[in-house]
């Protein structure tokens, strides 16, 4: 049996292909849990915030829950580092600008350590200033069924999303947005797995 407690103040932090700067908060390690509070850091050019829990009592199944608080990360590049954000939000490889969010989310990790999507539960909101969408192709389809050719390349100002995710399934609560011109409601929902 293992207790731990630390806080730490780290520099640097490689992990795989990420690079953490300016890491700082307290960890504990008691009965297969590690518990991380008030841990911050950056990465990708953004700050994160995070409190959270990773239990390994069925090595082979990991439990975590987390709270994370990201702001100012770059989309493109935080779809390309996260294979989850690309399968989450498959937008992300055709969106330019910064985004903010808050979430909290639970699940279940593989034996090699990956998310078993249809475990992931959770709520948050995203927030953006300003993006751009160029060649997604559900907005290419809608664009030549209307024969809006500016649906193919779309500026959105600022906006805040509320979104969920239910047993690997994300839904995007309704949301207004004037693209092009054009007042638009959206809303929608991603499978995870």
């Amino acid at each position: 049996n293992v207790d731990l407690a630390a806080h730490a103040s780290l520099g640097k932090v490689l992990y795989e292909n990420l690079v953490f700067e300016n890491v700082k908060g307290s960890v504990r390690l008691k009965d297969q849990v590690l518990d991380m509070s008030g841990l911050t850091f950056t990465m990708l050019n953004g700050a994160v915030t995070m409190s959270g829990q990773y239990g390994t009592a069925n090595p082979s199944r990991p439990q975590f829950a987390y709270n994370l608080t990201l702001g100012g990360f770059d989309i493109q590049q935080t779809a390309k580092t996260f294979d989850t954000v690309r399968t989450l939000a498959p937008i992300s490889e055709r969106a330019k600008g910064t985004f903010a969010t808050e979430l909290s989310v639970t699940g279940s990790m593989d034996e090699k350590n990956q998310p078993i999507y249809s475990t992931i539960n959770g709520r948050g909101k995203l927030t953006t200033a300003s993006v751009s969408i160029a060649n997604f192709e559900p907005l290419n389809k809608i664009a030549d069924a209307l024969h809006m050719g500016d649906f193919k390349d779309i500026p959105i100002p600022r906006a805040v999303i509320q979104f969920a995710i239910k047993n690997g399934r994300v839904s995007v609560d309704p949301f207004d947005a004037t693209l092009q011109g054009t007042s638009a409601r959206i809303s929608g929902s991603s499978g995870l797995d």
